[in-house]
């Protein structure tokens, strides 16, 4: 059976004068193929005009928000329809959409915790704090025991925003302890890996919880000792034991992280994984201060190996340009050559 395409859904709406969510869903998640395509294509310089835009998938999503605004229109949806289709509006930066298309929910399925959820993490991050905070009252509201990790989750990330809205240091310490006390009850309810990496979040935030004796660090590791999988915890405890150059104890917690990337849906990501476990291995061999490598080729293959498997895998710009240079470091410093192409065929010297 052929799939829905944009053009169908505008004249069945137009013409039925209704929407049906699981339309809307097949739409949206191809148009959002096409704009990865799009953006492939543009590499190679393609010219970008009005009329471009007009028939562009991202003119296209905004359209079918327009959908949801109109009164008239009787629009047929669960809560996990109008959560997908909100999530690939985010994950290309339409936080506004997102929300305009979860408010329509909201009429529908007014006590969804999902829609609500969606609504506090999407309302911050597109700068609609009133959107957040009506939410997260209303999310306030209904009991702790229909929560899931989303609503959790993105409660405590509203009350870590709202405290850098706030200057007086009461409101910032009430914060925190309604912040805490939601992280508590989050590993009570599930004993995540999100739960504990929510919990060092806040303490990262609004500083050590004294009253307890927790440290962000120490969260992390009662994550990592409380949960079998917890690829968060255990790539912010690397980040922070990096910082402090205790490079095997970073290498010791990334193999968790590394094998996160054989799960359908990673939670973390893998290739900033990879090259912080390539970043510390070649730290950790620099270190001893050698004059001859040719006794450590094993050793720098085994990194140049890290190194291609994040790069290969594709970096984002900065994290690419970091493995860049350090490989030029490598090979200067020791005289092995770097014995890999990457995705693009780049070489290491373009850096």
């Amino acid at each position: 059976m052929a799939k829905i395409r944009f053009e169908e859904l505008i004249y069945i709406t137009a013409k039925e004068n209704t929407l049906n969510m699981s339309d809307v869903e097949i739409v949206v998640d191809g148009l959002v193929q096409d704009l990865y395509e799009d953006a492939f294509d543009d590499e190679f310089g393609s010219e970008f005009s009005e009329t471009t835009y007009q028939a562009s998938p991202r003119k296209k999503l905004r359209d079918i928000v327009g959908l949801f605004e109109r009164d008239d229109l009787q629009i047929f949806g669960t809560a996990d329809e109008y959560h997908n289709v909100a999530v690939n509006y985010a994950r290309q930066n339409l936080y506004d959409g997102a929300c305009r298309i979860l408010q329509r929910g909201r009429r529908a399925i007014p006590y969804s915790v999902d829609i609500l959820a969606d609504l506090i993490k999407y309302g911050i991050s597109g700068g609609q704090y009133e959107v957040g905070e009506e939410s997260y009252h209303v999310l306030s509201g209904i009991s702790r025991e229909c929560w899931n990790w989303r609503a959790f989750s993105f409660s405590i990330d509203y009350l870590i925003a709202k405290a850098d809205q706030v200057e007086a240091e009461t409101e910032r310490s009430e914060l925190k302890k309604q912040a805490l006390a939601l992280a508590d009850q989050f590993i009570a309810k599930e004993n995540a890996d999100q739960a504990y990496f929510d919990k060092s979040t806040i303490l990262r935030a609004f500083g050590n919880d004294d009253l307890n004796n927790q440290t962000e660090e120490s969260v992390l590791q009662l994550g990592l000792k409380q949960v079998k999988a917890a690829p968060k915890c255990a790539l912010r405890l690397a980040d922070i034991l990096f910082e402090k150059g205790e490079y095997q104890r970073v290498i010791a917690n990334l193999w968790q992280c590394c094998t996160n990337v054989f799960k359908p849906q990673p939670d973390i990501n893998g290739n900033y994984a990879f090259l912080l476990l390539a970043l510390s291995k070649a730290s950790q061999i620099f270190a001893e201060q050698r004059d001859n490598y040719a006794d450590a080729e094993q050793s720098i293959l085994s990194v140049y190996r890290d190194f291609h498997t994040a790069m290969d895998s594709g970096l984002n710009g900065i994290f690419n340009k970091t493995a860049k240079v350090a490989l030029k470091v490598i090979e200067t410093q020791t005289g092995i050559e770097y014995p890999y192409r990457d995705v693009g065929g780049d070489d290491i010297y373009e850096a």
